[in-house]
């Protein structure tokens, strides 16, 4: 179906209520602080305004893989110069068996709500 004026070679697609995306994006951050409700993230991303506001963290090899919800983000001046990103995560949906883990993780790596 074609309009007046249309030079699209294809037809778009008419959506009518919500329409769902969504973008995997891997990306290496150094943990800077972590507990039982959340971490501190720091990555080196050009500018992210992350506007991906849930995702799923893994713990390394031997820690749990936890769904999280962004709740801030700061940008920061590294002592190198470079500009990096402080993003605070909470843990949502924690299964007893997700937390069983992470409670073994804490105690493993020592790294309960300290920073590095």
């Amino acid at each position: 179906m074609h309009t007046l004026g249309d030079r699209r070679g294809h037809g778009r697609l008419s959506v009518a209520g919500q329409f769902w995306a969504a973008l995997h994006l891997r990306e290496s951050v150094s943990l800077r602080n972590i507990g039982h409700g959340g971490a501190l993230l720091e990555v080196s991303l050009g500018s992210p305004a992350l506007t991906a506001r849930i995702g799923e963290l893994r713990l390394g090899d031997d820690g749990p893989s936890l769904s999280v919800v962004v709740r801030h983000s700061r940008r920061v001046d590294r002592s190198d110069g470079r500009q990096c990103h402080l993003i605070g995560v909470a843990f949502v949906s924690v299964s007893p068996l997700q937390r069983r883990a992470l409670s073994a993780y804490l105690r493993r790596n020592d790294r309960g709500s300290r920073p590095e």
